[in-house]
């Protein structure tokens, strides 16, 4: 029984542009034949852009820091990419700030007279 494949549809993912912006280009597998110090150029490049990153919340900020460091760290290990291409998925992704939306929504209710009044 041949084993199953993901099909992402994540528009980067097709398009390829996570890997690019990672600066990953290995082999098909993820497998890096160039070595560990082209992964580690490319990991502390995108541990840069984590540190650049204007997220608002402290919290997401800190976590793209030490996903990025961690993935890093595990593709000079492993050989493979494929930890640098998942930190920059991360990266790329749209960030919702749950609280922000929150209040918006709130906002606008209370503006549009939607909200429930004391008695």
């Amino acid at each position: 029984m041949p084993a199953a494949t993901h099909r992402s549809t994540h528009p980067a993912d097709r398009s390829g542009a996570v890997a690019a912006r990672a600066g990953c280009s290995g082999a098909a597998d993820g497998t890096s034949p160039a070595g560990g110090g082209r992964l580690q150029r490319q990991g502390e490049a995108l541990q840069r852009r984590a540190l650049d990153d204007g997220t608002a919340a402290a919290i997401v900020h800190a976590h793209a820091v030490k996903t990025t460091r961690a993935a890093a760290l595990e593709s000079v290990t492993t050989g493979s990419d494929l930890p640098l291409r998942a930190a920059a998925r991360f990266l790329d992704a749209p960030k919702l700030e749950r609280f922000v939306a929150a209040t918006v929504t709130r906002s606008i209710d209370f503006v549009a007279g939607r909200t429930p009044r004391p008695d």
